[in-house]
């Protein structure tokens, strides 16, 4: 289950992950610096209706929200969004270099 104080921190990542400030975001979603900071420090959830709209301002879906194992889900959502353009031998292509890149990290282990 996921707490409010989980939440919050999730939503700060990913605000900071977008580089806005609190008093930015309120403002393009149509709060206050106050109503993301309290979001933030734990102490309000959005409604549904807003959570979506966040999630629409940081460009990703709920599902990515709450996926707290990917540290960067803009980037991540930018990455699959730009593979689904590509045809299917460069996708391959980018799989293998994905896979040899993990490889050399382990390694380095």
């Amino acid at each position: 289950m996921v707490t409010k104080e989980d939440f919050g921190k999730r939503f700060k990542q990913i605000r900071l992950e977008k580089g806005v400030t609190e008093k930015e975001m309120g403002k393009a979603i149509g709060h206050t610096e106050k109503y993301i900071k309290n979001i933030e420090n734990g102490v309000t959830l959005p409604t549904l209706r807003h959570f979506f709209r966040i999630c629409d301002y940081f460009g990703i879906t709920a599902y990515l929200f709450f996926r707290f194992d990917i540290d960067y889900p803009i980037l991540f959502n930018e990455l699959i969004s730009e593979c689904e353009k590509l045809n299917d031998d460069q996708k391959g292509m980018i799989l293998n270099v994905t896979k040899d890149m993990i490889r050399a990290n382990e390694r380095r282990r």
